[in-house]
């Protein structure tokens, strides 16, 4: 119960409590929270902090997607069948790693 408190208060007094409740954001948090629950502002801070790093780490993920997007219609990700096939230190580095 307490986990689910501390991800659902910072989202009430976001986007206010649920219009199936018939409750608006209007509502105080008081009110939008289950009957005998209290807010500990150390699962506030924890839930605030773990928002902030989901909006630092998106632009990060999203930009690396569009450099591998971009690298991948340039010069590609993967290596070719026949290089693949003959080994990759031969092919790569034009040498031979194990002598089989």
């Amino acid at each position: 119960m307490k986990i689910f408190i501390s991800l659902a208060v910072p989202l009430v007094l976001l986007v206010g409590a649920s219009p199936a409740s018939g409750q608006g954001p209007s509502t105080p948090v008081s009110q939008a929270l289950p009957a005998g629950s209290k807010i500990d502002p150390g699962d506030t801070a924890c839930a605030l902090v773990s928002a902030a790093l989901v909006m630092l780490m998106t632009p990060g993920l999203g930009l690396t997607f569009l450099l591998l997007k971009l690298l991948d219609a340039t010069m590609g990700l993967k290596v070719n069948a026949e290089d693949e096939e003959s080994g990759l230190d031969l092919s790569q580095h034009n040498e031979t790693g194990y002598n089989i």
